[in-house]
């Protein structure tokens, strides 16, 4: 077998069984087999009890990575009210973290942006990719604001009052959403450093 052969597909955990997110990893990072928590069966997940959303996204990776030993993605991600000393932010999860809360947490932040004067807010991901030697930062951000009511059908979580131009994130197509969100441009800039690594793997792999 000749030395450039080496270079394989590798195999990676996700530190989530969240489908939504696992999907979109997919859609980006095409060179890689993923695999949830429960396809390595894993019947927990890491606290994020960080106060970044990088904090958590390297806890998560780094524990994971701990119990596999195997290269592993995570991320953190929530909405920003500037205005508001960035709330809810990290605590984006606690609001969020399941169905039966989306209205009311969509209330809640419409009412807590009424007491801005812009309603200004953002969505931030950071993801951490981590292998025992490497450990990988990417982050993205996707600049918007709250509505004063839900909009649209589509998505998910706070989508249907982030407003970026003039649609919400629910009233968006899930390609055109998936073009922009901020875990999108997170991801691209992740493959982007992890292909300048592969590159660098594949020549030392060749020349050694």
């Amino acid at each position: 077998m000749k030395k450039k052969d080496k270079i394989t597909r590798r195999k990676v955990v996700i530190a989530s069984n969240n489908p939504h997110k696992i999907e979109e990893i997919k859609k980006v990072l095409t060179d890689y087999d993923f695999y949830s928590l429960k396809d390595m069966g894993i019947d927990f997940e890491i606290v994020e009890d960080q106060d970044s959303f990088l904090l958590n996204a390297i806890k998560k990776a780094d524990g994971i990575y701990r119990v596999t030993g195997l290269p592993t993605l995570a991320d953190d991600a929530g909405i920003c009210i500037p205005e508001l000393g960035g709330y809810p932010g990290v605590d984006t999860q606690k609001l969020y973290g399941k169905e039966s809360l989306y209205l009311s947490s969509n209330n809640l932040l419409i009412s807590e942006a009424d007491k801005t004067e812009t309603r200004s807010a953002y969505v931030m991901c950071d993801i951490v990719y981590f292998d025992g030697d490497t450990r990988i930062i990417s982050e993205g951000r996707l600049d918007g604001r709250i509505t004063h009511e839900l909009r649209g059908t589509h998505g998910f979580g706070f989508d249907p009052i982030f407003e970026v131009g003039d649609k919400t994130l629910a009233e968006m197509e899930p390609e055109e959403k998936g073009n922009i969100s901020a875990r999108h441009l997170a991801l691209v800039d992740l493959h982007q450093k992890l292909s300048a690594q592969k590159k660098w793997l594949f020549i030392s792999f060749y020349f050694s």
